[in-house]
C-alpha cells in the first residue's frame, strides 16, 4: 500500500468510527462493528479512483455501509438464536425453558375433554363419537377411526368438520 493510501486511511479513521456508530443499534459487539468499519475503510482506500469525480468519504461511506450490511446478512441466522437456559429479562432465575409447556402435563387433554363435555348438547351422536375418537386415539389415522365407527373415512371427516364448525360457533361466537 502506498504512503498516500495509508495517509488517506489514517485521516479518515474518525469517519469510519462515525459510520460504525450509525449501526450501533444492531446486535453486533461494538468492537466488531469498528473492525468491520475499519476493514471497509481500508478496502475503500485500496479501490478508490481519484479521477472518478466524487470525494473519498462519499465512496468510503458506501463501502463501509455495505461491509457492515453484508456482515449482518451473513450473521443474521446466528444473531437471534435464543438459549433455553438463558434467564428471561425482568425475572428472577426463570428461563425460557421453564415457560415452555410440557406436552406430557395433560392440561391439553383436560381442556379438550371439558370442551367435548360441554358440547354434548350441540353435537349429534355421530359428531360426538367422531370427536371423542379423535381425542382417544391421537396417533391413529382417520381411516382407522372411521372403521371403528363403521363408516367410511370421508363420512368420518364430514362428522369431524361438522362438529368443529358447531363447537366454534358455540364457544367462539364466530
Amino acid at each position: 500500500m502506498t504512503e498516500e493510501r495509508s495517509k488517506l486511511i489514517e485521516d479518515n479513521l474518525m469517519f469510519a468510527y462515525s459510520m460504525a456508530n450509525k449501526f450501533c443499534g444492531v446486535p453486533i459487539e461494538y468492537d466488531d462493528l469498528i473492525g468491520i468499519a475499519n476493514y471497509g475503510l481500508v478496502k475503500a482506500a485500496q479501490k478508490f479512483d481519484y479521477g472518478a469525480g466524487y470525494s473519498f468519504t462519499t465512496y468510503a461511506g458506501k463501502v463501509i455501509s455495505n461491509e457492515i450490511l453484508q456482515f449482518l446478512r451473513k450473521q443474521k441466522k446466528h444473531l437471534y438464536v435464543l438459549s433455553l437456559e438463558e434467564p428471561i429479562q425482568d425475572t428472577e432465575n426463570i428461563t425460557l425453558e421453564d415457560t415452555i409447556a410440557d406436552k406430557e402435563d395433560g392440561f391439553g387433554e383436560v381442556e379438550a375433554i371439558m370442551v367435548i363435555q360441554s358440547s354434548i348438547d350441540y353435537l349429534n351422536d355421530r359428531e360426538f363419537s367422531a370427536v371423542a375418537l379423535s381425542i382417544d386415539l391421537p396417533g391413529v389415522s382417520q381411516a382407522q377411526r372411521a372403521k371403528k365407527l363403521g363408516v367410511s373415512q370421508s363420512i368420518y371427516s364430514r362428522y369431524l368438520s361438522s362438529a368443529k364448525r358447531k363447537i366454534r360457533a358455540c364457544f367462539f361466537k364466530i
